[in-house]
């Protein structure tokens, strides 16, 4: 299994300012320390455009929306995605990858060191 040494961190696509988190969807990269390249990301989403519409277009008793790529993909608030974020990519690096992350470089977050451990 290889050894990587990795940094991450998240970025939101809603406006905000100060240290409010208050976007519907954000991505999560992993960049390789010696490559400066993304080795792997993450996007989460609290919200779908299509269930949205369907929710407002249709009556309360027409049952749920029909089939379709359902982009929700997190049920928690905006600040709670990095960490998550964080957490299912090095899961997925190490299990479909065979990729260890030796030490991960990140804001300091104690959330995020707290998800990681």
């Amino acid at each position: 299994m290889a050894s990587v040494f990795a940094s991450t961190d998240m970025g939101w696509q809603g406006w905000s300012s100060g240290c409010q988190h208050n976007s519907l969807s954000g991505h999560a990269a992993y960049v390789g320390q010696k490559t400066r390249k993304v080795i792997a990301w993450t996007v989460l989403a609290k919200s779908c455009s299509f269930c949205k519409w369907w929710c407002q277009t249709h009556l309360e008793g027409d049952g749920d929306p029909p089939e379709h790529e359902c982009v929700k993909n997190h049920n928690g608030t905006s600040g709670s995605m990095e960490p998550i974020a964080a957490l299912q990519t090095y899961i997925d690096l190490y299990n479909n990858k065979q990729v260890k992350i030796g030490d991960v470089i990140t804001d300091d977050d104690s959330s995020m060191k707290a998800k990681l451990k």
